[in-house]
């Protein structure tokens, strides 16, 4: 899995309009705690690879990329285009990603 943050790449303090471009030019899953992600994507024509979303305020960041590694064994990429995904520390069935999807395994924080 590869991550990629809004801090190393220089983009800390850019606005979240930005960041969700960006994540879409790279071919990258959103992981979130903020609810404007969320009100971008809903009625978006525009194709994104998917958000996952957590409230920061019930689950911590270690638990949230736990939650992130379960998501990754068990939603295919194709299920994650244009799609939200709650995670609040609850189990997923793990099963294969599809290999041959070139957004796989790429999250932007």
């Amino acid at each position: 899995m590869e991550v990629f943050s809004a801090r190393e790449m220089g983009y800390l303090g850019n606005s979240d309009e930005f960041h969700f471009k960006k994540a879409s030019e790279i071919g990258a899953v959103i992981l979130t705690y903020d609810t404007d992600f969320l009100r971008m994507a809903i009625g978006r024509k525009i194709k994104y690879n998917g958000i996952i979303f957590s409230n920061q305020k019930t689950i911590s960041v270690g638990q949230f990329i736990r939650g992130v590694e379960l998501i990754v064994n068990t939603l295919t990429c194709r299920e994650m285009a244009n799609h939200i995904e709650f995670y609040n520390n609850i189990r997923y069935e793990p099963f294969s990603l599809c290999s041959s999807c070139p957004s796989r395994g790429k999250y932007f924080l």
